[in-house]
């Protein structure tokens, strides 16, 4: 539940902002992150969706976030004497956070991937 309200207080702030703003944005939390304990993380962040070996011993820690909801419009076409709808198709923008973390449980690094558009 505490992952969940973290999560979901970011993805308000976040898409609070367009596509330079939030860049920014994200970029400051990633950073702020860079000396803190991987306990101090999953304290305020919840358990990572998945982790993965940063080849010198650590570990990353990865967060998928939905960081914006598009919608395509549902569009009418008319066809020998029928009416075809197709309905609004709904695009999902994943943004992975990712917080490097060294032997020591210390944060060392921290990225993002994903596209905004």
């Amino acid at each position: 539940m505490k992952k969940l309200l973290t999560i979901s207080i970011l993805l308000i702030f976040f898409s609070s902002c367009g596509t330079t703003g939030y860049l920014k944005t994200e970029t400051t939390f990633l950073e702020s992150w860079i000396g803190s304990t991987k306990a101090e993380l999953v304290q305020k962040l919840g358990p990572p969706n998945s982790t993965a070996s940063d080849d010198a011993g650590g570990q990353i820690y990865i967060y998928d976030l939905v960081v914006g909801v598009t919608q395509s419009p549902g569009v009418i076409s008319p066809m020998a004497n029928n009416i075809y709808y197709s309905k609004p198709q709904s695009n999902n923008v994943v943004r992975s956070m990712m917080f490097f973390i060294n032997r020591d449980g210390k944060i060392y690094h921290s990225a993002a991937r994903g596209n905004l558009h």
